[in-house]
């Protein structure tokens, strides 16, 4: 502000006529912007009466606290330790992790991942694959989602769909929502009372959805409306753009990189049988992982997992998806236009040929990982230096079993600043109405390098 304003304030209130005032008041109070309100005196007017505040000290003085809440352990998170608490058991197939510990407020959370179909019986089906978690948490037989989410607050537990198909921004190919294809996750969020009520209550919504139309079509404008908005978002068409520029499969493979148009198109013409042809004929409990930690008691857990597993099974067999690196790319700058965006995205990867599905091997790998989940998939990348130290290095990258697959991201960063020294796609939005993708390759060693 400026002091002078108040001056300059006094002087026009001193020029201000009634003139004014009345054009003023045509122009702010028409009849449909007024809210009017009359005053009716009466002989015997109610008066309310306040009662006096006791003192803080008499409302103090016998006060005692509720139950206190059950503290943590100090927990030692090195991997020695990890090795000696965790237990896995085999259920027929599905890898069943649990760590028992004790949790601030007697919490537990348990991840919980089902493998299905392979290469051929997913082709052209990534999009109905993304949306099977969001339909099965619309409602089973019994619930509606309305009454689903009524019974998750009466037990005080949360269940939240995951992974099913392509990721509709085209990170990793396909279109709908979720993650790799082939995977469908959810997780729970419960406490040590609530967890075996919470698992029932996952077999309900795994082995009884109702997959109702209404919802579907609600799901379906959602998705659509938000695929829209992101045609202009920088960091949104950067990632894509990095994954149509590594990517090298047909446009009916999982690993397709669509474009956001052809994500939209894609679930224009999705239908609700095209979901329930995916869950009839591919889901099963054959194959997959879960992991509980937290405080609970082993046993009562493993037998709730135990019931809602058993007898599903499919006849299409599950196989894990390959991923090979583009061979021979060329480098190459495009220009990206969004209007009235000015922020700033740096992105780039570095792939290596790999496994959706397998794990890390720490011995043959150059790049180790923090795996989150028996995926591959890993909040951040080790990577090892000839001293024996390690550094992290980015995130959400994807690990595969002898060969690695490395991104790093850096946000906010001046256009043209780094640069990729090896054969790898680079995206640098620049902070202004222009955006440019550019491709370096050629170079003899990995990684990222400043470049002034």
């Amino acid at each position: 502000g400026d002091w002078r304003l108040l001056f300059l304030q006094r002087d026009r209130v001193q020029e201000v006529t009634v003139e004014d005032v009345n054009r003023v008041a045509k122009m702010y109070f028409p009849p449909h912007n007024r809210t009017v309100g009359l005053f009716i005196p009466t002989e015997k007017p109610m008066r309310m009466e306040i009662p006096a505040v006791p003192s803080i000290a008499a409302v103090v003085k016998d006060y005692e606290g509720g139950n206190a809440i059950a503290s943590g352990e100090e927990f030692d998170s090195s991997p020695e330790n990890l090795d000696a608490r965790i237990t896995t058991v085999d259920m027929n197939g599905i890898q069943v992790a649990v760590l028992p510990k004790q949790n601030r407020g007697e919490t537990v959370n348990m991840s919980f991942t089902l493998r299905y179909g392979n290469e051929d019986s997913l082709q052209d089906k990534t999009t109905a694959a993304g949306m099977i978690s969001s339909m099965m948490m619309a409602g089973t037989k019994n619930l509606d989602r309305q009454a689903l989410r009524a019974k998750m607050d009466d037990l005080g537990i949360r269940i939240s769909g995951g992974r099913g198909g392509g990721r509709g921004r085209g990170r990793r190919g396909g279109g709908g929502r979720g993650g790799n294809a082939g995977q469908l996750s959810f997780s729970v969020q419960a406490k040590q009372s609530s967890l075996v009520p919470a698992i029932q209550l996952l077999g309900e919504i795994l082995r009884e959805p109702a997959f109702p139309e209404k919802e579907f079509e609600q799901s379906k404008a959602r998705s659509t409306m938000m695929m829209k908005r992101m045609q202009t978002e920088p960091q949104v068409l950067a990632a894509i753009e990095m994954s149509r520029a590594l990517s090298d499969y047909p446009k009916d493979d999982v690993r397709y990189a669509p474009t956001i148009y052809e994500t939209i198109e894609r679930i224009e013409d999705l239908t609700l049988d095209q979901i329930k042809e995916i869950y009839d004929k591919q889901l099963s409990t054959a194959t997959g992982e879960i992991s509980i930690v937290g405080q609970f008691d082993p046993q009562p857990a493993l037998e709730a997992l135990s019931e809602i597993l058993k007898d599903w099974d499919s006849e299409i067999e599950f196989q894990p998806i390959e991923r090979e690196a583009r061979k021979e790319m060329d480098g190459a700058k495009n220009d990206i236009l969004t209007p009235d965006k000015a922020n700033a995205v740096f992105t780039s990867k570095q792939g290596y040929g790999c496994s959706i599905h397998n794990q890390c091997d720490y011995e043959s790998n150059q790049h180790g990982c923090r795996r989150e989940g028996s995926d591959g998939r890993a909040d951040s990348v080790y990577q090892r230096r000839p001293d024996g130290r390690g550094s992290c290095r980015c995130a959400n990258c994807l690990v595969g079993k002898a060969e690695g697959f490395a991104c790093f991201r850096l946000i906010n960063c001046r256009a043209n600043e780094f640069q990729l020294v090896s054969g790898s796609h680079v995206c640098v939005y620049q902070q202004s109405r222009k955006t440019y993708c550019r491709i370096d390759s050629g170079r003899d060693s990995g990684g990222v390098q400043k470049v002034r």
